[in-house]
């Protein structure tokens, strides 16, 4: 499944919403304007991109941008950096996506493998730039922009 290009404006709970699905390129789009409902529950989260995928997923997110967005711009689980063979090729997999405007820029969610990776990523004018919670895992992220965010970036885990 490919969507690029695509400008989507004014939803209630997520913009792209991706889960239990392979092969899936996502490039160069744009969600804009994500709302909460009264009647939506405040443990309810909202997205502009919300990807929460099995570990053997083949997903690319890239050059996307989520702005104005009442909740995370992004609630993605990064790619599989365990590969030692590999090292780097998730680099290309989750890279060069922004977030403005949004309560959380991008929230990193944990899965079952021990390892996750990003890179490129920019948070501008969110209470949040970037949060995890993970457990027992690594994170690498690299090449992350921060720019006038009430907090940068939270980690909340007790991996490496």
């Amino acid at each position: 499944m490919i969507i690029k290009n695509t400008v989507i404006v004014d939803q209630v709970k997520y913009g792209i919403s991706v889960q239990a699905s392979t092969n899936v390129r996502i490039e160069e789009n744009a969600v804009i304007g994500i709302k909460k409902l009264a009647s939506v529950s405040l443990k309810d989260s909202t997205a502009g991109f919300d990807l929460f995928l099995a570990d053997q997923s083949e997903v690319t997110l890239t050059d996307n941008i989520a702005a104005g967005i009442k909740g995370s711009g992004f609630m993605i689980q990064g790619y599989n950096c365990d590969n030692a063979d590999n090292k780097d090729a998730w680099l290309l997999k989750v890279n060069g996506n922004s977030a403005g405007s949004c309560q959380l820029g991008f929230m990193l969610l944990a899965g079952s493998r021990t390892c996750y990776g990003m890179s490129g990523m920019t948070a501008y004018r969110c209470e949040a730039g970037v949060e995890h919670f993970f457990v027992n895992t690594q994170v690498q992220a690299m090449d992350f922009r921060v720019v006038d965010c009430t907090r940068g970036i939270g980690l909340f885990s007790n991996g490496p």
